[in-house]
């Protein structure tokens, strides 16, 4: 009797902030040589996750600085723009796919549909977009607009936005250019495909002006738990990133995301679930601890509180930091899941002092933190990849490139040992090798999740 294919899980390098995710990463001397500006470094990065075989690069985005501090801090108020980035990393890596996100309330589908589409040709079909409204007040001053529209409304526009753009990756047959010298045919007339779509948010008519890219369409990311970021992800998505602290918030969010599927009509297998996870591991676990406390120590109090403000959309340095922060706020319109995450640990945990509260955030914003012996770690890797919560993780090093090395040289060897994790990077686009972590079978066609 023939064995029952295994998947296998995915991991990806979310690199965005060039020092780490930690708020102190900036500080410790694992991040030495780290530069929020430097195409070394990240080729540097690029080059330590391919060699872990990891599946993917990811750059979040906000079009503004970060102002979740301001008392000269935080070593996140700079960076570079992600496409610029992972176009220069394009020619320096192999095989890694590289995600970028840009966000639909301050973009046009036209320039979002050609950016990714060279980004396709430029990478040989590794790209993917990351699909975000925006939640921060300050993006919506960049452009000059008063302020954030609704969050309903944004996602209304979302959804009118992403549909426009895949249609102009369509808008060339595969086949369209034949580029027959003999005959003077560039292309076939008959195959292009103008899109006219005229939406209450969004419209684009005519052709895209680049080639279909490689991959067909480029891989959708999505990241919103929200009920719209539900519905959006559902219906679009071939991966999500989530935020889920703990075991039963991943089983509640895969069954959210299982109902919103159903809403859509969306068939199984739905998008790949990827939590993102912040490691601390070391040979012990008390040499784990020591460090996690080593950094913690190095976020300011001031920083911490200003990073839960940003988080919760609401001001809360007035309160009293010896104290838990009351349930009670006003309304924010900016990113509603993770605020209504937090909220959920003050109810749960009502002695926890404000200042406790932000320094927890502080480490991985309200993401999964495992701090252990390396063993440890792998085996909770393993408990979630095959409780069938979640098909990998968004690995979100705490220092780079310290963090993102021990990875590779620590977890990723044991991942293989247990069966669970590729010993050998897939061949083709991007798109392929999602599909082949969904099982062992290396011969599936490059077709859409």
């Amino acid at each position: 009797m023939q064995a029952e294919p295994r998947r296998r899980m995915l991991l990806g390098a979310y690199i965005t902030y060039a020092y780490g995710h930690h708020p102190a990463a900036w500080r410790h001397p694992g991040s030495e040589g780290a530069a929020p500006s430097s195409l070394s470094h990240y080729a540097a990065l690029a080059s330590t996750a391919e060699e872990g075989l990891l599946d993917f690069l990811f750059l979040a985005d906000t079009p503004s600085v970060f102002n979740d501090e301001r008392h000269g801090r935080s070593a996140r108020v700079v960076g570079l723009e992600p496409l610029t980035l992972l176009s220069a990393l394009a020619p320096l890596t192999r095989d890694i796919g590289l995600l970028a996100t840009v966000s639909t309330s301050f973009s046009e589908p036209y320039n979002v549909a050609r950016q990714f589409a060279s980004l396709d040709h430029l990478s040989g079909g590794r790209a993917g977009w990351n699909i975000v409204t925006s939640s921060k007040e300050a993006a919506a001053a960049s452009f000059g607009r008063p302020g954030l529209p609704a969050h309903a409304e944004r996602y209304a526009r979302a959804e009118e936005f992403v549909e426009v753009v895949c249609a102009l990756w369509e808008s060339w047959h595969p086949d369209a250019f034949v580029r027959d010298r003999e005959t003077g045919r560039y292309y076939r007339p008959e195959a292009r495909r103008p899109v006219s779509f005229h939406g209450r948010h969004v419209s684009a008519f005519g052709e895209l002006n680049v080639e279909p890219p490689p991959q067909g369409r480029p891989v959708l990311v999505q990241a919103g738990a929200s009920g719209p970021g539900l519905r959006l992800g559902a219906r679009w998505a071939d991966l999500i990133f989530t935020s889920a602290s703990d075991l039963t918030k991943a089983r509640h969010y895969k069954s959210a995301l299982d109902a919103a599927m159903r809403q859509v009509g969306r068939k199984v297998p739905g998008p790949l679930v990827l939590p993102g996870v912040s490691i601390y591991g070391a040979e012990t676990l008390a040499a784990a601890e020591r460090r996690f406390a080593e950094l913690n120590d190095l976020v300011h109090p001031e920083h911490a509180l200003s990073m839960l403000s940003d988080q919760l959309g609401t001001d809360v340095t007035g309160f009293p930091s010896n104290q838990p922060l009351p349930t009670e706020l006003p309304l924010s319109n900016g990113n509603l899941s993770k605020r209504a995450h937090i909220l959920e640990i003050v109810r749960d945990e009502p002695n926890l002092t404000l200042e406790a509260l932000s320094r927890r955030i502080a480490a991985a914003r309200s993401h999964l933190v495992l701090i252990g012996s390396w063993d440890s770690v792998t085996d909770t890797l393993v408990e979630w990849f095959q409780s069938g919560v979640c098909d990998g993780f968004n690995l979100m090093p705490p220092v780079l490139p310290f963090d993102l090395e021990g990875v590779v040289a620590e977890i990723v060897p044991r991942l293989q040992r247990r069966g669970v994790f590729a010993t050998s990077s897939p061949d083709g686009p991007l798109r392929r090798r999602l599909l082949t972590s969904l099982t062992n079978t290396s011969a599936l066609t490059n077709t859409s999740l």
